[in-house]
């Protein structure tokens, strides 16, 4: 998916494959940045440790 990103952004000006690169940066900007991290966490997660300071 990386490289498709990145080629749709390397390619010409004004052709449809840039166009659709600034759709979805367009679209990707309007997404919370939290909502961002928590799509990247694996599923293979299965618990959370948290610790409070002492």
């Amino acid at each position: 998916m990386n490289r498709a990103w990145i080629g749709l952004e390397k390619s010409p000006q004004g052709s449809f494959k840039n166009k659709l690169h600034g759709l979805g940066l367009k679209l990707l900007a309007r997404v919370k940045p939290s909502e961002m991290f928590l799509k990247s966490i694996s599923n293979e997660v299965t618990g959370v440790e948290v610790k409070y300071p002492s």
